[in-house]
């Protein structure tokens, strides 16, 4: 599928995630965008997400793992998704955090017990 496809996919999701009451923000690479950028700035009840969307075998770059430790390090947080059931899941979880139902520190566990990529790894 490649960019047209991923494009499809972004589409989708900022159309999702609006649906839910979210603010989304597609965020264009050029040359003078920062290195790494995440494909989608989210806020989701309050909370900010920085949205990487990758669509086949496709993985984020070095940079945009940079990018994801940098958000999470500053209280935001990052995910990786390539469909859009990932992206239901992980807002679902955000509802679930923003309610307090999930603490901020069983968050993280709950999100990877979920099968969802913080992108920290890359």
């Amino acid at each position: 599928m490649g960019v047209q496809g991923e494009t499809a996919l972004q589409r989708r999701i900022q159309t999702y995630i609006r649906s839910r009451g979210g603010y989304v923000h597609k965020n264009w690479g050029n040359m003078t965008s920062a290195p790494g950028i995440a494909d989608l700035t989210v806020c989701y009840k309050g909370i900010y997400l920085a949205l990487e969307i990758k669509e086949g075998n496709n993985t984020p770059s070095a940079e945009q793992g940079i990018h994801c430790r940098a958000v999470q390090k500053a209280g935001g947080k990052t995910a990786v998704v390539w469909t859009m059931n990932e992206v239901s899941t992980l807002l679902d979880l955000l509802d679930e955090y923003a309610a307090g139902e999930i603490r901020d520190g069983f968050f993280d566990a709950e999100f990877k017990a979920a099968g969802l990529d913080d992108g920290t790894r890359w």
